[in-house]
């Protein structure tokens, strides 16, 4: 079954943390709402460039992918497959939403700050004993695909992403420099 079963659900392709809400095991013992939740957010760009790369990469052999990269057939592909969903089709603000489509967390960091934030949530609120993240944190990314087309980007985010920008306060782009797409 593997760590997307809730992706072949209709109900999962909803949201992830709706789901979780909802079905998981844990939501049968524990009133999940009432817990402390944290979460981090992604600039939406550079996410969706993450996302087409972790999911080229996972499923390039079992889905017929081949290394001839093109962004809008892998595109084609992703609006048929439940595995790419989340990574690259739906906007963070809609994997957060719970039961009642609000975004309840108490603390919501951010990937760019994503040391300082954690270190905030797990010293600060937690009051756990302090360790050196940086000295913990290993980069261990795959093959990036080189040339995506940065328009099809910035045209794939800014639809799907549109309430990411209004939400979570990140800037739309028109253009991405080069360089900057790397996740």
């Amino acid at each position: 079954a593997g760590p997307y079963v809730f992706l072949t659900d209709f109900e999962g392709r909803k949201g992830f943390f709706k789901y979780i809400l909802n079905h998981s095991h844990e939501s049968k013992i524990y009133d999940l709402e009432s817990f402390y939740k944290f979460t981090f957010v992604r600039d939406p760009y550079k996410r969706f460039v993450s996302g087409v790369n972790f999911v080229f990469n996972s499923t390039q052999k079992q889905f017929g992918l081949n290394n001839d990269f093109n962004m809008e057939r892998f595109l084609m592909f992703c609006n048929n497959s439940t595995f790419a969903y989340t990574h690259v089709k739906m906007s963070q603000t809609d994997c957060l939403r719970n039961n009642k489509n609000e975004i309840d967390f108490d603390f919501i960091g951010n990937t760019e700050t994503l040391i300082c934030d954690l270190e905030h949530v797990l010293f600060n609120v937690f009051n756990y004993d302090r360790i050196d993240f940086k000295k913990a944190m290993v980069n261990k990314a795959r093959k990036h695909i080189e040339n995506i087309d940065k328009s099809i980007v910035i045209d794939s985010v800014n639809s799907f992403c549109g309430e990411d920008f209004l939400f979570f306060n990140f800037a739309r782009k028109r253009s991405i420099k080069n360089g900057s797409h790397q996740s």
